[in-house]
Formats: structure tokens, C-alpha cells, sequence
């Protein structure tokens, strides 16, 4: 995942259009995509990646916990929930663009 799309999902979640941790969990019902890191936990990955396969989410899985969690200023993150279907369809045309 690039910097664009590192910053963009920075900016949805300092909008409170997309949530880490607890409330992530508790919006999984709601979102429009995943982002899970590739060195998630297994057990994080796996619970949270379930539930949005179960409802058709879309995942992403190709950001470290470091980076998404510099994108979020915090440490690390492992997953990342975004609400908004516009969001998320941004998201996924940046990263069109940039393949």
C-alpha cells in the first residue's frame, strides 16, 4: 500500500469514517472494507477476516501493522475498519491507479 492510500485512510480515521480495535470490532456489521496487516496475528486476522467474508466486505491485506499504525499515528494497528461505501470505493480506485 502506498503513501496516498496510507495518508487517505489516516484521513477517514481522524474523520471517524473508519475504526481500529474495539470499535472496529463492534462495526464490523456496517463496513464497507477491511484492512487487515499482513503480520496481523492470526488469531486477529482470522476473527476479523471471517466476519467481513461472511458479509461479502472486501479485505485488504498488503500494509504491515507499522505502517498502517504510522498512518493512524499509533504504534501499530492491525486492523482497520472503513465505514463509508464511497470511502472505500475511493480507496480501492487509488489503488487501481497506482498498479
Amino acid at each position: 500500500m502506498g503513501k496516498n492510500e496510507l495518508g487517505f485512510l489516516g484521513l477517514l480515521y481522524r474523520g471517524h469514517q473508519a475504526f481500529i480495535g474495539k470499535e472496529a470490532k463492534a462495526a464490523l456489521a456496517g463496513i464497507s472494507l477491511l484492512v487487515v496487516a499482513s503480520d496481523a496475528s492470526p488469531r486477529i486476522a482470522g476473527e476479523y477476516v471471517l466476519r467481513a467474508e461472511k458479509r461479502g466486505v472486501p479485505v485488504l491485506r498488503d500494509v504491515s501493522k507499522a505502517d498502517l499504525g504510522r498512518a493512524l499515528g499509533r504504534k501499530e494497528v492491525s486492523c482497520l475498519a472503513i465505514l463509508g461505501k464511497k470511502a472505500a470505493e475511493s480507496l480501492l480506485a487509488k489503488r487501481k491507479e497506482n498498479d
